[in-house]
């Protein structure tokens, strides 16, 4: 019984970490998105073109 409590206590981690892990990603994906500006350039690459 022992065992099983703990196999649940590792599941509920695994699971809770993707989910962070997962939802971590998505934001950092759309943010690199939101980034780009209406030409389809980023505003890194604009900023270099300057002199």
């Amino acid at each position: 019984m022992k065992a099983l409590i703990w196999i649940v206590v590792v599941a509920v981690v695994a699971v809770g970490g993707y989910y962070l892990y997962s939802n971590y990603m998505a934001t950092d994906s759309s943010d690199a998105t939101s980034e780009e500006s209406s030409d389809g350039t980023s505003a890194d690459a604009s900023a270099d073109v300057s002199l």
